[in-house]
C-alpha cells in the first residue's frame, strides 16, 4: 500500500521537475534532518545534514542557513558530516572526502586518493585536528585514512582490505585515542547469509584484528554508535534486522556482544552523554528512550518522531519529522522530558552568505526560491493551525541577495506551480490542522 508520505514524495517530485530549472530540482525526498555535528572548538556552531543539503548555525540555533546539494556534489545519499578543531566541515560522500574551510562556501577534494566511495568518518575527541575516514567497498583502494591537520592532508593507515568486505562505520575511544573500531560485512550471496565483522586497532589504524560478529539474527547490519569515554573496551552498536533494531553492547573490546534493548522499528537515534552515564535511543515510530545506567535498562521519556540524536554537556539535540511534530530540530536540557523547538525549516534564512565564484555562492541562490516555497507550507497553504508544542512561529525567510544575473527568476515559482502544490497538499491531507500526538508504546525490552 502506498503511504501518504510516499504519495507526497512522488507528487512533489513531479511538481519540482515541472517548475524548476535543472540546477534547482529537488532530489525527490521529503525534507528531513538526519545528523547533527557540533563544532568542537565553537559551541555556537552546529552543522545539520538534511535530505536537501546542509544547515549551519553560528549562534547556537537562533538562525540557520543552507548549503545546497549542488554545491556539495551529492544527490541521493546521506553523507556523514563532522567538524574538526579549526571549524573545517568534512563530508564523506559517494564521490570521496571533501571539506570546506570557510563555513560551507567553498568545497574541495583535498586528496585524489580519497576520491572514492567514502562511507564514514570520526574526529578524535582528544585532538580534534585529527580525524579518520573510511573508504567503503567495491574498490581495491578501500582503507582507513587519517589526517592530523584538519583534513588538509591524509595518509593511509594499515593495509588495504579484501574487496568483498564492505566497510560501514568507524569509532574511536576517547580514553585511548589509538583504539579504533570498524565494522564491515560481506553481503549475502547465492544463499549465503551476511557475514558481519568487527575490526579493532590498538595503534591508530596501523594494524587491525578481525573478529566475526556472532549475532542472534545473522542477517543484521551492525552500525557502531559510541565507545564509552572512560572504558575503551565498552562499545555500543546498533544491529539492524527485519524484526527491529537492537542496541548491543560489548564490554571486552568487541569479542562478545549482548542485547540490552530493542525497538520494533528502526533506531536512527543514539546518543551517549559526555560522561558515559546516560544513553538515549529512539526512532520515528518508537519515540525517545533513556537509560541512566549506561544502557542496561531504558524507560520511555517522550514521543517525538525522531530521526537522529546528538548529546553534549547538559544538552540533547533531536532531529524530528516536522510534518508530525511541527519542527525539525529540538533541544532538551532535561534528558528529553521536554523539548524546545530550535528549527522549523520555514525559519531557514536562505543560503549561507558566500562570495560569487564559490559553489555555494553561485549555485544555492538559484535553487533557494523553489526550496523556500516547498519548506513553508503554512505560509503557502494558510493552514491556520497552531502548534501547542512547537514554540515560536516561523518568521518569513530572508530572500536571497539580489543580483543582475536573473537568478531569482530562474528559480521562482509561478502561480500555476503554487496552485499545483496547493492541490497536491490538499489531496494528501497535509493542510489540515495537526492533531495531537498519540503516545503509543511500541517497543519491547530484552
Amino acid at each position: 500500500m502506498v503511504t501518504r508520505e510516499r504519495a507526497l514524495l512522488a507528487a512533489l517530485s513531479i511538481v519540482s521537475l515541472a517548475t524548476a530549472p535543472a540546477a534547482a530540482r529537488a532530489n525527490g525526498r521529503l525534507p528531513e534532518a538526519g545528523q547533527i555535528a557540533f563544532d568542537p572548538s565553537d559551541s555556537a556552531t552546529i552543522v545539520v545534514r538534511t535530505t536537501f543539503g546542509l544547515l549551519v548555525t553560528h549562534d547556537n540555533g537562533t538562525s540557520w542557513r543552507w548549503v545546497c546539494e549542488s554545491a556539495l556534489r551529492v544527490g541521493f545519499e546521506d553523507p556523514s558530516v563532522f567538524v574538526t578543531g579549526d571549524g573545517t566541515i568534512v563530508l564523506t560522500t559517494a564521490n570521496g572526502v571533501e571539506r570546506s574551510t570557510d563555513g560551507g562556501c567553498s568545497w574541495e577534494y583535498p586528496d585524489p586518493a580519497l576520491q572514492r566511495y567514502a562511507i564514514d568518518g570520526v574526529v578524535d575527541p582528544s585532538d580534534p585536528s585529527r580525524a579518520y575516514v573510511v573508504l567503503a567497498g567495491g574498490d581495491p583502494t578501500k582503507a582507513v585514512y587519517v589526517t592530523d591537520d584538519n583534513g588538509a592532508s591524509w595518509a593511509q593507515r594499515g593495509d588495504r582490505y579484501p574487496i568483498d568486505v564492505f566497510f560501514e562505520t568507524i569509532e574511536i575511544a576517547r580514553a585511548d585515542p589509538l583504539r579504533l573500531y570498524l565494522t564491515g560485512s560481506i553481503p549475502p550471496l547465492a544463499g549465503e547469509p551476511r557475514h558481519v565483522f568487527l575490526f579493532q586497532s590498538n595503534d591508530g589504524g596501523g594494524t587491525w584484528k578481525t573478529a566475526s560478529l556472532q549475532l542472534a539474527e545473522p542477517e543484521a547490519n551492525v552500525f557502531l554508535s559510541a565507545v564509552d569515554p572512560d572504558d575503551p573496551d565498552r562499545v555500543y552498536a546498533r544491529a539492524r534486522t527485519d524484526t527491529g533494531d537492537h542496541l548491543i553492547i560489548s564490554e571486552d573490546g568487541g569479542a562478545s556482544w549482548r542485547d540490552t534493548f530493542m525497538l520494533s522499528h528502526r533506531m536512527p537515534g543514539f546518543a551517549l552523554s559526555p560522561d558515559g552515564a546516560e544513553v538515549w535511543v529512539g526512532g520515528v515510530e518508537d519515540g525517545l528512550w533513556h537509560s541512566s545506567d549506561r544502557g542496561e535498562t531504558f524507560s520511555e521519556v517522550s514521543y517525538p518522531a525522531m530521526t537522529c540524536l546528538a548529546a553534549r554537556e547538559g544538552e540533547l539535540w533531536i532531529c524530528e519529522r516536522e510534518g508530525r511534530d511541527g519542527y525539525a530540530i529540538g533541544r532538551s536540557t532535561d534528558g528529553g522530558a521536554t523539548i524546545e523547538m530550535m528549527l522549523r525549516f520555514a525559519n531557514i534564512q536562505g543560503p549561507v552568505e558566500c562570495p560569487s565564484g564559490t559553489p555555494t555562492g553561485d549555485m544555492c541562490p538559484l535553487e533557494w526560491p523553489l526550496l523556500q516555497t516547498l519548506l513553508t507550507p503554512r505560509s503557502l497553504f494558510d493552514a491556520g493551525a497552531e502548534d501547542e508544542d512547537a514554540g515560536r512561529e516561523p518568521e518569513p525567510p530572508a530572500p536571497p541577495a539580489a543580483s543582475g544575473c536573473g537568478c531569482r527568476a530562474a528559480g521562482s515559482t509561478t502561480p500555476a506551480s503554487r496552485a499545483a502544490l496547493v492541490a497536491i497538499a490538499a489531496a494528501l491531507g497535509i493542510v489540515a490542522p495537526r492533531t495531537a500526538r498519540r503516545h503509543v508504546r511500541r517497543s519491547r525490552r530484552l
